[in-house]
């Protein structure tokens, strides 16, 4: 699967600029147009953080994806959390 192609679909899809999706992720616009590009390849944590500030995210097509910040941070808080318990 062609990661980058499908990232820039769904950005497009949902008229974001490479600057507001990286904005909404905390990235900057440059990683995002090297991960478009195939000339990065992103870890799966950053590809979570990524769909999940795309507006209703990869599965669904509704929602703002204003509050993605707040799912990270929790997401995050969660992993630690389990990390410690390992």
């Amino acid at each position: 699967m062609d990661i980058g192609k499908r990232m820039k679909e769904l950005r497009v899809f949902y008229g974001l600029t490479q600057q507001e999706l990286a904005d909404r992720a905390e990235l900057t616009k440059g990683f995002i147009s090297q991960l478009e590009r195939n000339q990065n390849t992103p870890s799966v944590s950053t590809l979570l953080d990524i769909i999940q500030c795309l507006p209703g995210g990869i599965f669904r097509r509704t929602g703002s994806g204003t509050d993605c910040i707040q799912k990270r941070r929790l997401f995050r808080e969660n992993q630690r959390r389990a990390e410690k318990h390992y």
